[in-house]
C-alpha cells in the first residue's frame, strides 16, 4: 500500500529544493504546507495533520476508474501523481485543532489542458458527497462555458 502523506510530503521536499521544477507559487505553496506540518505537531498550534484523513481521501481516489481514454478501456484505476498526493493531503489532512473541521475548504487548481484536472476535481466531488462523513452533502462545480461543464 502506498504511504500517500510521505509522497506528498517529499514532493513538497524536492519541489522546494529545485529536484522538480515548478513555479515559485507552487514552491512558497510547498514550502508552506511543510511549515504547516512542523506547526501542527505543536500543542499550542490551531491546526492539525491528521495523516489518516488524508490517507483515506488519496485511497478513495485511488480506488475511482477512469473514465476516457485507453485507462477506461482498460478499466484502469487512477493512479496518484505525487502533485495530486500533494493536493489531496492538504486539502484533507489540515483540521482545526478544536473543532475538527478542515482547514481548507476552497481548491484552486490550476493546471495546463490535459493534466487531469475533470478527473481529480470528479473524483474529490464524489469523495466529498459520499466518503466525507457529511450529514446532507452538497457538491458544485462550475465552469467558463457550457461545453467545459
Amino acid at each position: 500500500m502506498r504511504n500517500y502523506t510521505h509522497i506528498a510530503e517529499k514532493y513538497c521536499e524536492d519541489a522546494v529544493s529545485g529536484k522538480v521544477s515548478v513555479c515559485k507559487w507552487m514552491k512558497l505553496v510547498c514550502q508552506a504546507y511543510l511549515d504547516d506540518l512542523l506547526d501542527a505537531k505543536s500543542p499550542e498550534s490551531l491546526y492539525i495533520f491528521d495523516k489518516a484523513k488524508a490517507e483515506r481521501a488519496c485511497r478513495f481516489v485511488s480506488a475511482c476508474p477512469h473514465t476516457k481514454g485507453k485507462w477506461r478501456q482498460k478499466r484502469e484505476l487512477i493512479v496518484l501523481l505525487p502533485y495530486q498526493c500533494f493536493i489531496l493531503c492538504a486539502l484533507f489532512g489540515f483540521l482545526h485543532r478544536s473543532s475538527g473541521l478542515r482547514r481548507y475548504r476552497e481548491l484552486l487548481l490550476l493546471l495546463p489542458r490535459k493534466n487531469g484536472k475533470s478527473l481529480l476535481a470528479a473524483a474529490i466531488s464524489l469523495y466529498m458527497f459520499v466518503a466525507d462523513g457529511e450529514a446532507a452533502p452538497e457538491i458544485f462545480l462550475g465552469a467558463q462555458t457550457l461545453k467545459n461543464a
